[in-house]
């Protein structure tokens, strides 16, 4: 399974209809429903040094051979600290293409780059 050749960004504004629009957003960006996912909850951007190597190694022996193995989708809090952060460094040690959604909200990019948050798209790093 390969994803898409770069970045796809989907912006799904809150209202009564977000529900319905997020399928028919997914398929236009080339992610197949019905794919498997692996979901990544948490932060610990604040983990020790010992606790991130961890989970780090952590990430390399079990998630990244889960995910080849299987073909699923990794979806997580699309930032670059704590837990995403080290998914996605091990997804890019191992050369692991595939579907990566990182799920945020607008506001959360208020104040990046001179986003106000109500903008398009950011941009954001691409892995091989």
């Amino acid at each position: 399974m390969t994803g898409s050749p770069g970045p796809v960004v989907i912006r799904i504004e809150e209202d009564p209809q977000s529900a319905e629009r997020i399928g028919p957003a997914l398929t236009q960006a080339g992610i197949p429903l019905g794919t498997p996912v692996v979901v990544l909850v948490g932060g610990a951007s604040g983990m020790s040094a010992a606790d991130a190597a961890t989970a780090s190694a952590l990430f390399d022996a079990a998630l990244v051979p889960a995910l080849r193995t299987t073909g699923a989708g990794l979806v997580d809090g699309g930032t670059d600290v704590g837990v995403m952060a080290l998914a996605g460094s091990a997804r890019s040690r191992a050369s692991l293409g595939g579907i990566h959604v990182g799920v945020i909200a607008a506001g959360t990019l208020a104040g990046v780059d001179g986003n106000d948050g109500s903008s398009g798209p950011v941009e954001i790093e691409q892995l091989p």
